[in-house]
């Protein structure tokens, strides 16, 4: 699938890698069912359209309740790393995974403590709503891990402002 690059033979050309990842990307938007959903999330968390891991595709994969306890551990490594270089992509997909409510909880909750963590919180398109959606989350831990979060990126709806400057 990988051919080489000009004089350097023992290097991956990065358009056959590019190609590879945007097929693997396209089969998985398919949505396929069981062992064939697995395997493409194993090669779309390892083959990524540059050398920076895809924040996407990890969140994929640590969506998939059905994904490996390894996949999911090189996912949450490399979603660390992808908010550690490039926080302006990998957060959104952490908010795409803190709102959905068929997500695993530790997924989520995982998700929640990431974006927790950031200072100072960026601007994120529909962060205020995600957090809203896990605090009222049918599962007990997801809703106590997304108290900090809601607390912190909207201070007035959940109370904690009033609460704490009428002393």
């Amino acid at each position: 699938m990988i051919r080489s690059c000009g004089a350097s033979r023992s290097r991956p050309c990065a358009t056959s890698a590019i190609a590879g990842a945007r097929l693997f990307q396209s089969a998985l938007a398919r949505n396929p069912e069981g062992a064939a959903r697995r395997e493409l999330l194993v090669e779309v968390s390892q083959s990524t359209s540059d050398d920076s891991p895809s924040a996407a595709s990890a969140v994929a994969v640590l969506a998939d309740a059905d994904a490996s306890a390894p996949l999911k551990d090189k996912a949450r490594t490399q979603l660390r790393a992808a908010l550690a270089s490039e926080a302006a992509t990998a957060a959104p997909a952490l908010v795409t995974l803190v709102a959905q409510d068929r997500a695993p909880a530790d997924a989520r909750i995982f998700a929640i403590e990431l974006l927790r963590d950031l200072e100072p919180i960026p601007k994120l398109a529909n962060l205020v709503d995600s957090a809203h959606a896990a605090f009222n989350s049918k599962s007990p831990a997801v809703r106590a891990a997304a108290l900090p979060l809601y607390a912190k990126v909207d201070p007035d709806a959940c109370g904690w402002r009033s609460r704490h400057h009428a002393r």
